[in-house]
């Protein structure tokens, strides 16, 4: 409990954070309620319409219980493949 209070305290004293907190919720939850409402799924609508949760209810919609789920591609990075040693 005392993280949080401590991360709310924070947002409130450093201005340019809150606002990349508040762009951050307003796309992902007009994405998500976008999503929902274009899949005809009401009660998704309504309930990522009422509540706030930082973005999570509106994300685990998006990418688990979407109709058409958004996935991430696989990034490939070169070191986590494994290198042939030439010695």
């Amino acid at each position: 409990m005392e993280v949080l209070q401590n991360f709310i305290f924070e947002i409130q004293r450093n201005s340019l954070l809150l606002l990349i907190f508040s762009v951050y919720t307003a796309t992902v939850k007009g994405f998500a309620l976008w999503r929902s409402a274009k899949n005809s799924n009401k009660y998704w609508f309504i309930f990522l319409l009422i509540i706030n949760l930082f973005g999570i209810p509106e994300l685990l919609y998006l990418f688990y219980f979407s109709k058409h789920k958004i996935t991430l591609p696989k990034v490939n990075l070169p070191i986590l493949k494994k290198q042939d040693k030439k010695t």
